[in-house]
């Protein structure tokens, strides 16, 4: 009696829906728990994100990303930093949100998480320029002058021509690395 619960329903399934009913996600059969135990394994290895695991939408979370954003740009860091922060933990492997994660921290002037989240997010992207730009001004501002010449450099080099606002203030930036190099070695003079 107790293995009749655990029994699966049969359905009849009609012709058309054969090929779907034969899916690895719809029954109990060994091809269905073997993709299952790879896909939480895959999960518990960070290998996929919560939001892959389970299947979320990338554009509810983009909706509710843009939300955030606005929050950030109005002033509002402490409730920026909770949506962030929430969607960091659905969605690990969304750059964007390291990338934000690191705008708040910047701006909350802990630039060690700041680094961090954007170090995470030209990992995930080497191309967003924005993060090279933001974390070279946190390292001119400790004056590691190396690492933020480096991160400028990259920044400009992928936006040769020179259409990305980011990677112009990166431009703007090495001149002002320029000159503070320049002034230091005046003061170390006299």
């Amino acid at each position: 009696m107790k293995n009749d619960l655990y029994k699966p329903l049969e359905l009849p399934v009609p012709e058309k829906g054969k090929e779907r009913a034969a899916s690895q996600l719809t029954g109990p059969h060994a091809a269905r728990k073997k993709h299952l135990a790879e896909h939480i394994l895959d999960f518990i290895n960070g290998k996929i994100s919560f939001a892959e695991f389970a299947k979320l939408s990338r554009k509810r979370l983009q909706r509710v990303a843009e939300m955030a954003h606005v929050k950030l740009q109005h002033g509002r860091v402490d409730e920026a930093y909770r949506v962030f922060q929430a969607l960091h933990l659905i969605d690990s492997n969304n750059p964007y949100h390291h990338l934000a994660l690191g705008s708040v921290f910047q701006k909350k002037k802990k630039d060690t998480e700041a680094v961090y989240h954007y170090t995470e997010c030209v990992e995930k992207n080497p191309k967003e320029i924005n993060a090279y730009v933001n974390r070279g001004e946190i390292y001119l501002r400790h004056r590691n002058y190396k690492r933020a010449a480096q991160d400028f450099r990259q920044a400009i080099l992928l936006d040769p021509q020179g259409r990305n606002k980011y990677a112009n203030r990166a431009r703007q930036l090495v001149i002002a690395i320029k000159a503070n190099i320049q002034r230091e070695k005046a003061k170390a003079l006299k």
